[in-house]
C-alpha cells in the first residue's frame, strides 16, 4: 500500500482568505431540506433518488458574514 502527501496550504481556501483577497466575487449557494438519511423527499413527499436543493447566489462577503453569524448562533443554544 502505497501513501502520497500532497503538500497543499488548506488556509488559502479559507472564507477570511478568500473575503481578503476577492470580497465581491460571487458564488453559488445550494440550500437542502434537512431529511432522513434513508430517504429523499421532493416538495410534495414523493420519494426521489436525488437531493433537491435550492440555488441562490451571493458574494464572499456577504456569505462571511452569515457564516460568522451562523457559528455565533450556535452557541447561544
Amino acid at each position: 500500500m502505497c501513501c502520497l502527501c500532497v503538500c497543499v496550504d488548506l488556509g488559502l481556501f479559507s472564507t477570511k482568505t478568500l473575503v481578503e483577497a476577492n470580497p465581491d466575487h460571487v458564488v453559488e449557494v445550494r440550500t437542502q431540506r434537512q431529511q432522513t438519511p434513508d430517504e429523499n423527499v421532493d416538495q410534495f413527499g414523493n420519494k426521489v433518488w436525488h437531493c433537491e436543493s435550492s440555488r441562490s447566489f451571493t458574494t464572499i462577503a456577504k456569505y462571511a458574514q452569515y457564516q460568522a453569524a451562523s457559528f455565533q448562533e450556535s452557541f447561544k443554544v
